[in-house]
């Protein structure tokens, strides 16, 4: 070894510090005496003066100067402390943050969410968690139902917000509210002026949809829908997601039924109106692993969503319309 790579190899040496002889060196840089520093860290005195001497043999600087009882540190030594602290504090940290992911208090929580659930839950519910959990970083992600539900399985996401109509199998599923379906419309329809429509007059119409694969319950909700008013839907543009229904319709190349909860995308050229008969949306729903349901940081945001949902009014099917006496409806046909 060359004297170059021996030096390297030296001073990388020195760098192996335990936090143990950090403790001593601290303990005996505050006391500024050995015995009382060794009653503080509850050890005899000698094999604290030996790890001291050691310590300074490895960094290669005196930290004290010892004169008969007297222990003073010097200029390396106070400069060696200023440095010790944040080493000390840092271990504490990471010792806390591990604490703290074990017992869901801290760490990174992963969250997939369904687009409808962004426009108002997740906006209402994020400042109390954040206040609940400041040491949690929040991460979420726009996702689609079946995509969610496979990574929920996998690990790769703690908890998501889904559309589900049917048992998730080993996942734990938390029924949060049910949504109706409303139609969204180009602004220049003829239907436009009409405050609600009537499903069956849209049988003609061009739809813009979810696919299956992505929403499988949303979309099988959609097509029974259209199939209890006496008509099977044309279906003509896929989309992937609420956002993508709306603007879809926007442009003009159909008409869609999306959860009222889309009256906040608030799209240029498109507008929304109530159907009849409602249809009420399959249940937005909270999906965990059933093993981690009860880690504090899943449990106070599926608490938070229970409660947000429970504020909101209930969701009422619309009575029939009087008929006259004739049995004709004295509602204006859409």
């Amino acid at each position: 070894m060359s004297k170059t790579n021996l030096e390297l190899f030296q001073d990388q040496s020195r760098l192996d510090l335990s936090l143990r002889q950090v403790r001593y060196f601290v303990s005996v840089a505050e006391e500024l005496h050995f015995g009382r520093a060794a009653e503080r860290l509850h050890m005899a005195q000698p094999p604290l003066s030996q790890a001291i001497k050691r310590l300074e043999a490895q960094i290669g600087v005196q930290l004290f100067e010892r004169a008969g009882r007297q222990v003073k540190l010097t200029e390396a030594g106070g400069l060696f402390l200023t440095e010790c602290y944040p080493l000390l504090a840092q271990a504490r940290r990471a010792a806390d943050t591990a604490r703290g992911a074990r017992a869901g208090t801290s760490g990174v929580l992963h969250l997939g969410c369904v687009s409808s659930a962004l426009y108002d839950l997740m906006p209402a519910v994020l400042p109390d968690y954040r206040a609940a959990h400041p040491s949690i970083e929040l991460t979420i992600s726009e996702t689609d139902t079946a995509t969610a539900l496979d990574q929920i399985s996998r690990g790769t996401l703690d908890i998501a917000l889904i559309r589900r109509a049917h048992d998730t199998g080993d996942l734990r599923a938390t029924p949060l509210r049910q949504d109706v379906l409303i139609l969204a419309l180009p602004r220049n329809h003829r239907l436009a002026r009409q405050p609600e429509i009537a499903l069956p007059h849209l049988a003609p119409e061009r739809w813009v949809f979810v696919s299956r694969d992505v929403s499988p319950d949303y979309h099988d909700v959609f097509i029974a829908a259209c199939h209890q008013a006496g008509f099977s839907p044309l279906l003509r543009h896929a989309a992937r997601s609420i956002e993508a229904q709306a603007g879809l319709v926007a442009c003009g190349l159909g008409v869609a039924l999306v959860p009222q909860s889309a009256r906040r995308l608030k799209l240029p050229g498109t507008i929304y109106r109530t159907i009849t008969p409602r249809v009420p949306l399959v249940e937005l729903a909270a999906v965990t692993q059933t093993n981690r349901a009860s880690e504090p940081s899943l449990q106070t945001l599926i608490e938070l969503l229970l409660a947000h949902s429970a504020a909101q009014p209930p969701i009422r099917a619309k009575q029939p319309p009087r008929r006259g006496a004739r049995g004709q409806s004295r509602r204006h046909p859409a």
